[in-house]
Order: structure tokens, then C-alpha cells, then sequence
């Protein structure tokens, strides 16, 4: 019980009504403002440890780019063997690239042709990201009985590559769509090798995906694609004609696996900030 003296009155009042004292309800309400205040400052603590933990560009090595045709009424590469090679390199510069390759043989007595060709650009948005594209694979064959048509030998070198040093522990991300038309004679070779530290992937023809490959800081990487996408035939007992066509795209990225102790960090601080409103609360 209170006792309130008032003009000579003395008044008395439960503990709860009081004129002085605030409404239970009131006090529950600051105090769940305080906590929802807290809460949201705790989300955006939080966010910033988060955000804290984004790496800095990897440091780029050098790059190239390498297409190469052959056509041949043989099956093998020796001559009359007609071959096309275009191959660009760079060093830290991460200038865009693009090669294009065309092969054509013929044979007037039989009136024949093999022609093989091919079209490649490599680009980057930063050193972390870019894209590699093929908008144009493929072979034409005229009444020819037996023959060779090549893009890139087993044996060459890789199609694309990028060399580069990561600043952060991550994962290299590749997303990919590889299709094609064959017509009657499937290619013998109808992939992409991808390789980066080691660890290799096969992209198959008339596939799409993405792949994630770890990387670690201060490691040096070289990212390759190699293509391997060619077909020897016979056609018996009569010549053949038939062509092949095919399109790929790579999207890639380097991204840092988030650092654990800045969201450790955020979260400790989360719950300090708590733990001070809510005593500030009590208090009041």
C-alpha cells in the first residue's frame, strides 16, 4: 500500500495504481520496442560481419586462347592434310580475345570436300570473372567416301587458359551449356576437358551445368578447356555428304569462402548489444 498526501488529504493507493507510476503495459511495451530496437542494430552488425568477409580480386598470370582445324581425305594428319591454326596469348592484361579457324580440302576428280571450322572468344569482366564462348563449331563433307575432320588434336594444347594467384580461400565456379546437331556420323570427340589445379571435368556434348572446384590463397592455378571435337569416317560403298554443328558457353567465377571468425565476431556482438538493452530496460 502507498500513502500520497495531497491539500491536507491523505490519499492512499495500491502499489499498482499509483498516480506516479506508469502502467504496467507501458513498461512491457518500451521494453519490447528496446528489444526489437536491439534486434534490428544486431541484424545490421551481423550483415556487416558478413560483408566484411568479401575477398579482394585474384592476381591474374597470363591467359590464352588456341583453336586449331584439320581436314583430310586420309585418316591420319600427314599431308595432304589442311590445317588452320589461330592462337592468341597475354600476360597480367586481361585484354579480350578471339580466334577463328576454317579448313578446306578438295579433290576436283571426285569433286570432294572436307572443310572444318571453328570460332572462339575468351573475355573478362575483373580478374575474378569472365566467359569463354564457342558460337560456332563444326564440319562440312561432300561426296567423299573416307576422310578426317578436326577441331583441335588430342595432342594440342589447351583451348583457353587463364593463370592466376587467389587472395582468399574460395571455390572456382564454372557454369556451362555445351549442344550440338551431329547429322548421320556422330563425332568421335564430342567433350570439353576442364582441369584447374589438378582436378579435372568433363563436359559432354548437349549437357549444361555448373561445376565448384575449391582453390586456396597464394596457390598458383592455371584454368583450362580443352576441346576435343572431331570424327574420322568411311562411307561404303558409296561417297557421303553430311556437316555437324555445335555451340558452347562458359561463365566463370572466383569466389572467397567466408572467413568463420567475422561471423563469430558479428555474433558476439550481437549478443553484447542485447545484453545491454535489455539491462538498460530493466533499469528503467
Amino acid at each position: 500500500m502507498v500513502y500520497l498526501q495531497s491539500a491536507g488529504v491523505m490519499r492512499y493507493y495500491p502499489a499498482d495504481k499509483h498516480p506516479n507510476r506508469a502502467p504496467a503495459f507501458h513498461v512491457r511495451m518500451r521494453q519490447n520496442m528496446t528489444t526489437l530496437s536491439v534486434f534490428r542494430l544486431a541484424t545490421l552488425v551481423f550483415c556487416m560481419g558478413l560483408s566484411l568477409t568479401a575477398a579482394a580480386l585474384p592476381a591474374p598470370l597470363s591467359s590464352g586462347l588456341r583453336l586449331e582445324a584439320n581436314s583430310n581425305f586420309d585418316f591420319n594428319f600427314d599431308p595432304p592434310n589442311v590445317s588452320d591454326i589461330d592462337s592468341r596469348s597475354q600476360g597480367v592484361a586481361l585484354n579480350p580475345m578471339s580466334v577463328a579457324v576454317d579448313a578446306l580440302i578438295t579433290d576436283p576428280n571426285k569433286s570432294a570436300s572436307l572443310r572444318t571450322h571453328g570460332h572462339a572468344s575468351a573475355q573478362w569482366s575483373d580478374p575474378s570473372r569472365g566467359e569463354v564462348l564457342f558460337p560456332e563449331l563444326g564440319w562440312e563433307v561432300e561426296n567423299a567416301s573416307r576422310g578426317l575432320v578436326y577441331l583441335v588434336r588430342e595432342t594440342a594444347l589447351p583451348t583457353w587458359s587463364y593463370r592466376f594467384i587467389p587472395d582468399a580461400n574460395g571455390l572456382f565456379l564454372l557454369n556451362y551449356s555445351f549442344t550440338g546437331t551431329p547429322d548421320s556420323f556422330p563425332p568421335e570427340g564430342e567433350r570439353f576437358d576442364f582441369d584447374i589445379g589438378g582436378m579435372s571435368a568433363i563436359v559432354a556434348i548437349n549437357t549444361s551445368g555448373k561445376l565448384s572446384l575449391p582453390v586456396l590463397a597464394g596457390q598458383l592455378y592455371e584454368a583450362e578447356l580443352s576441346l576435343r571435337y572431331g570424327l574420322t569416317f568411311t562411307a561404303s560403298p558409296l561417297p557421303t555428304t553430311f556437316s555437324d554443328a555445335a555451340s558452347a558457353a562458359f561463365q566463370w567465377e572466383i569466389v572467397a569462402i567466408p572467413e568463420p571468425a567475422m561471423p563469430a565476431l558479428a555474433v558476439g556482438i550481437l549478443l553484447v548489444v542485447m545484453r545491454g538493452g535489455l539491462r538498460t530496460t530493466r533499469l528503467q
